[in-house]
């Protein structure tokens, strides 16, 4: 069950930040669609091979290569269309290799920074100084948020279980309510409709246990969701004094 709140989270994640990300990179507005960030999906992918040599094609000196693709690709004023798909994908089949996805996922919003100083190094030649450093501040944030998002959660249920009179915990149990309980009910709820919409199948029928637990769960998988960034910081600050090319680990067994 811990494991079903997992992939809940993530088919979360893909629907309220990923999808809504790519659509604002076509964007009516002007402004948006130019300095809107976004990452590119390596599966699934469809690019001109031009314009991947041109961009260096996919790095092999990051640990991601999705994120920094996507970066160059809107650094350069391109735009990243999503195909009015989704994809029905498999969730690692036990905590440790969630973690671990976790760790690895971690590392393409924690370089940003990287990406920025070889598009300014490589491509921008004085150019696109503004939506380069935009879409820089805009993957730190998200990186921040998933740092931070997990020690914040902690931090709103002790508060409200220290002093539940207080006006702030009431605000901060409403909050938890909507940001976790609700959410991953409301996803549980559409979760067969979603089902349909990405393989055409009727999605097998939640139970009631389900309905019960995994919102209750996701109290404890958001915290969960942020710890494997710090060992993600940890790992680069040793690599970095240590001189170590830190290998990418699997997340699924062979």
């Amino acid at each position: 069950m811990l494991l079903k709140t997992f992939a809940i989270l993530q088919t979360r994640f893909s629907l309220v930040h990923e999808l809504p990300r790519l659509r604002r990179t076509i964007s009516k507005n002007i402004l948006i669609r130019e300095y809107a960030n976004a990452h590119c999906i390596g599966h699934g992918l469809f690019i001109p091979n031009k314009k991947l040599n041109e961009l260096g094609n996919f790095s092999e000196d990051t640990m991601t290569e999705d994120l920094f693709l996507g970066f160059l690709i809107r650094a350069t004023g391109n735009s990243i269309v999503p195909i009015p798909y989704f994809e029905n994908i498999d969730s690692p089949t036990s905590l440790l290799r969630n973690l671990r996805q976790k760790y690895i996922w971690y590392w393409g919003p924690m370089y940003y920074p990287y990406y920025y100083k070889h598009f300014r190094k490589k491509f921008s030649d004085g150019k696109d100084f503004l939506r380069s450093m935009l879409l820089m501040v805009q993957g730190m944030l998200s990186a921040f948020a998933w740092t931070l998002s997990g020690p914040l959660f902690i931090i709103a249920l002790i508060l409200i279980l220290l002093n539940f009179h207080l006006g702030v915990t009431k605000i901060l149990f409403v909050l938890i309510i909507i940001y976790s309980l609700f959410q991953y009910f409301l996803i549980l709820k559409k979760y067969s409709d979603i089902t349909i919409f990405t393989t055409g199948i009727l999605g097998k029928k939640r139970t009631v246990i389900e309905y019960i637990l995994i919102p209750i769960l996701s109290i404890v998988v958001i915290p969960l969701n942020s710890l494997p960034t710090y060992l993600s910081i940890c790992m680069e600050i040793y690599s970095k004094i240590f001189k170590i090319l830190l290998k990418k680990p699997k997340t699924e067994s062979v």
